[in-house]
């Protein structure tokens, strides 16, 4: 009898692996909220040429997985369940789609520089399904692709793909031509009832990279002191809720 899986999170241990049973990619054109971004790729990509006529999309955050601190942009009109209203009121067509989608975590546009690479690395924890949808791909492998695990395989233009984010992972672009992906996370079906949790546990896990980019000497403590900074930086949530209203 196969096992139940058991919530894993990275807490910013650079060794951290997960081992799970998996596959590398995941089918996920069955889940309506895929289905319903397939249906709507036109709308959406019109919508982002529309803004990339009047701004720049965002370097992301985590500087030390590329090369050049703008190889990877993106984005984001969701994040972990928060949505991102300076952003999506450039987006009102897909701020109607997420707001009628309310089980997508994240949502986002992601661009990939010509002649650039994402690091191998591990994500935050294995409670979601990533799913990366394709918009511009330059090329097929072995030029432009995206590797789980010892899988690889390439993005194609209105196709989507899973995978846990959990497991090691990569994305390389050789061309001379950008790539574009939308990103987006759902629960896990098996986690389905710790959505909230996941949500918070992550965006903690996030917050915590951007106090260690200040004070870079957190990420080499050992696991109680950033367990104690995950503690104290949920502190005033824990502190309100025994003051709700039931």
């Amino acid at each position: 009898m196969k096992a139940e899986p058991v919530l894993w999170f990275n807490n910013l241990d650079p060794t951290a692996q997960y081992f799970g049973d998996e596959p590398s990619f995941i089918e996920v054109g069955h889940y309506p909220e895929v289905m319903a971004v397939l249906e709507a790729i036109p709308v959406l990509y019109d919508e982002l040429q529309g803004y990339l006529q009047h701004f720049e999309m965002d370097p992301y955050f985590n500087t030390t997985l590329v090369n050049r601190d703008a190889d990877w942009k993106t984005i984001g009109l969701k994040v972990w369940g928060i949505s991102l209203f300076h952003k999506m009121r450039h987006f009102p067509k897909t701020r109607k789609l997420l707001k009628n989608q309310g089980r997508i975590l994240t949502f986002s546009f992601n661009k990939l520089e010509p002649q650039s690479r994402i690091r191998p690395h591990c994500g935050d924890c294995n409670g979601t399904i990533r799913i990366h949808i394709g918009l511009e791909i330059p090329s097929g492998l072995p030029e432009c692709g995206f590797r789980v695990k010892d899988v690889s395989r390439s993005w194609e233009v209105g196709s989507a793909f899973g995978f846990i984010d959990a497991f090691e992972h990569e994305a390389w672009n050789m061309t001379d031509l950008p790539r574009y992906v939308i990103l987006m996370d759902i629960i896990r079906p098996e986690f389905k009832k710790m959505e909230t949790y996941v949500c918070f546990r992550v965006l903690m896990s996030l917050l915590l990279q951007k106090v260690v980019s200040v004070f870079p000497f957190l990420l080499k403590s050992p696991n109680w002191v950033k367990q104690l900074v995950f503690y104290l930086m949920a502190l005033p949530q824990k502190i309100s809720h025994l003051f709700r209203f039931r």
